[in-house]
């Protein structure tokens, strides 16, 4: 990195989202994160069912030998509010888009 660099260039790509039926969890997906070029996958970041209504969604975590959940990766916060932006608007779309499928009486289908 030379030292006239004043910043860095991400690019946020969801690659897949997919429904999961548990309680709070409700879904998972998949995102690229290239910064500077550097393409980086990680898997993992889950969409959460808020207790009062709306979704959420979360980083993904590890769970310490000591039993406490930490963060897999760490983030800035406007590139956590910008990848769950894109993650929970591609979620909304693939739900509905399996909504409409299922009531037409077609088969679901798994957006990837």
């Amino acid at each position: 990195m030379s030292q006239e660099s004043q910043g860095a260039t991400a690019t946020l790509t969801v690659v897949s989202v997919e429904k999961v039926q548990k309680v709070r969890l409700i879904g998972l997906a998949v995102v690229e994160v290239e910064i500077d070029g550097i393409p980086t996958l990680m898997q993992g970041f889950k969409i959460m069912r808020l207790p009062y209504g709306g979704l959420s969604c979360e980083l993904p975590c590890f769970r310490h030998p000591d039993g406490r959940w930490l963060p897999a990766v760490v983030l800035t916060e406007e590139l956590t509010k910008a990848l769950a932006d894109e993650v929970l608007a591609l979620f909304a779309a693939a739900c509905v888009v399996d909504y409409l499928l299922t009531r037409s009486g077609r088969a679901s289908i798994k957006i990837a």
